[in-house]
């Protein structure tokens, strides 16, 4: 087939449908994590070990892709992964609860979602409104996880973990046609007069990328127990972060009607005070409408600026390899996150997170004002 254009509204459609049916399993997570459980009997140190190998495998193999992604026909990979992919979410079907084989299965699963979030972002870093369509995957993510979130465990309780690695096989099989929409390469390899700083200015921006995905995954994976130690009902914490991760697409959907308009520096300030002062409002006891217009408001700054985040990065690499470790940079935030601020939580007093997510939250902003400062550098096509 012919190759399309890497700003045409085919191609961009392709990537942002490969950036959300193919990390599936990230984006269910909570729900995974309670059919693991509730079906298998697994312990929370089974789930965490295989949740953090899939995760680690998904980063292990963006890591490759700085050797790899502008060398291979990107729509040949995507097939051969995303056949390797439903084979291995068929499998995991099969084994059941058989937990050795299941771990050796998710690995290779997250590799090949790794593997093809690279080319995914890589597609969509390469065109001319990175902001713009960055904003557009993000708000599928959000739409899909919602929507999934609502209507899945329906189907848990009646089919068990089963139905789930089902619906990841459905994602795979949705992903493939989508995917002969992406050209088979992206742009040619630039040489740029640019400085030694400037050079490492996306390394940078990634460094950033996870500073965030620290403070980020720190307050995300306690915001339940902080609702339940200010008294919330199960139900009200659950209709409160269901409707937070539907509201969170207003925050990607105002940044893609502003791409281009005001910059990137200013709109990534708004985001991260945006955040900071909901965070404050966590410190101490909280109303029930307080928790709800906290953990809604958050997550809309929170999806305001991650378009904003990946497209400078994409933007300051000149090489179009770097932007491939956006998903290790946000692995790594989201490893790292919980471990850190676990320990330092005492029975019910949650402050130790609230600072924490405030603390890296403004260590981003301060690490992207070189990156969002930085004028294009003058390219020379090598092609």
């Amino acid at each position: 087939m012919s190759d399309p254009d890497l700003n045409s509204p085919k191609a961009i459609v392709g990537a942002i449908g490969v950036m959300v049916m193919v990390p599936m399993f990230f984006l269910v997570m909570p729900l995974y994590v309670g059919a693991l459980s509730d079906d298998y009997g697994f312990t929370n140190a089974q789930i965490g070990y295989l949740i953090s190998i899939e995760l680690g495998s998904a980063a292990l193999a963006s890591l490759t892709a700085l050797f790899w992604l502008r060398q291979v026909n990107w729509r040949t990979v995507l097939l051969v992964f995303l056949i390797l992919l439903a084979a291995v979410n068929v499998l995991s079907i099969l084994v059941g609860g058989a937990y050795e084989k299941l771990l050796l299965i998710r690995a290779v699963a997250g590799f090949s979602a790794g593997a093809m979030m690279a080319i995914a972002l890589a597609a969509l870093g390469d065109t001319q409104n990175q902001d713009r369509n960055f904003a557009f995957g993000v708000m599928g993510q959000l739409g899909i996880s919602g929507c999934l979130l609502l209507v899945l465990p329906y189907f848990i309780g009646s089919r068990g973990a089963a139905s789930v690695f089902a619906v990841f096989l459905v994602a795979c099989v949705i992903a493939i046609p989508l995917a002969r929409w992406i050209p088979s390469t992206g742009k040619a390899p630039t040489v740029a007069r640019i400085t030694k700083r400037e050079s490492l200015l996306p390394l940078w921006g990634l460094a950033g990328s996870a500073a965030i995905f620290v403070g980020q995954a720190a307050v995300w994976a306690f915001i339940e127990r902080m609702g339940s130690a200010a008294g919330l009902s199960p139900g009200t914490i659950g209709v409160a972060l269901g409707s937070s991760v539907l509201a969170g697409i207003a925050g990607a959907f105002v940044a893609s009607w502003l791409a281009g308009r005001k910059g990137r520096r200013l709109p990534m300030a708004v985001a991260m005070i945006g955040e900071i002062v909901c965070l404050l409002f966590l410190l101490g006891g909280y109303t029930t409408a307080v928790y709800f217009a906290v953990v809604i408001v958050y997550s809309i700054c929170w999806n305001f600026w991650l378009p904003y985040q990946m497209a400078v990065i994409a933007e300051t690499d000149v090489s179009g390899k770097f932007v491939a470790l956006i998903t290790l940079s946000q692995a790594v935030g989201v490893a790292v996150g919980p471990a850190l601020v676990g320990p330092m939580i005492s029975q019910d007093n949650f402050d130790p997170v609230v600072w924490t997510g405030i603390g890296f939250a403004m260590l981003a902003m301060v690490m992207f004002l070189p990156v969002t400062a930085s004028p294009k550098p003058a390219l020379a096509d090598v092609s």
